[in-house]
């Protein structure tokens, strides 16, 4: 109940910002993403014409439950496609905290080794800017480092802490509609 809770505030802290920009015209912009680490919904804000702040919200696969994530991208060159028309090259960098929610299955016996994982992760991705809509579509390939925040519970006889540091990677696609 508790997660539901948090989750439903995030995604209404994320929209009120949405709500606020379709009358400012500001630099917000509302999306979503699907892929690996990520599948959910995801907020920007632009800062420059080139640089922009992005939070996300979704389910992890590799987390096995919520992700909530923070991010800034630099667009580093544009290639003119057409007089209007333009494909960007970005960078960035990710911190994503992944929250379990559900059990794996080892051996035939349900188990939650991890609490709360921490992804830290560097981007390079490409971005196409519609010419007659304001909308992105982009692709992101994240490569970075996870950390795993064992439950003693689980771990507790077998004589290992289950702290773990891994590998975080994959590859996202999206869309954010900027108003």
């Amino acid at each position: 109940m508790k997660k539901a809770l948090v989750a439903t505030i995030l995604v209404l802290l994320l929209l009120i910002p949405v709500v606020s920009a379709a009358e400012s015209k500001t630099k917000f912009g509302a999306g979503v993403t699907v892929g690996y680490p990520l599948e959910g919904i995801i907020g920007t804000y632009d800062i420059t014409d080139k640089l922009d702040v992005q939070l996300s919200l979704g389910y992890s696969v590799g987390a096995r439950g919520f992700l909530i994530g923070a991010g800034v991208n630099y667009n580093v060159y544009s290639f003119k496609l057409s007089e209007r028309d333009y494909l960007d090259l970005t960078v960035g960098g990710d911190l994503g905290v992944g929250i379990p929610v559900g059990y794996g299955r080892l051996y035939g016996v349900s188990y939650k080794p991890y609490v709360l994982m921490l992804d830290i992760t560097a981007s390079v991705g490409i971005s196409y800017t519609f010419a007659n809509i304001p909308l992105d579509v982009f692709l992101r390939i994240p490569l970075g480092v996870r950390l795993n925040i064992p439950n003693k519970d689980w771990w507790e006889g077998t004589g290992r802490s289950g702290f773990n540091v891994g590998f975080a990677g994959g590859g996202q696609i999206g869309a954010v509609y900027n108003f």
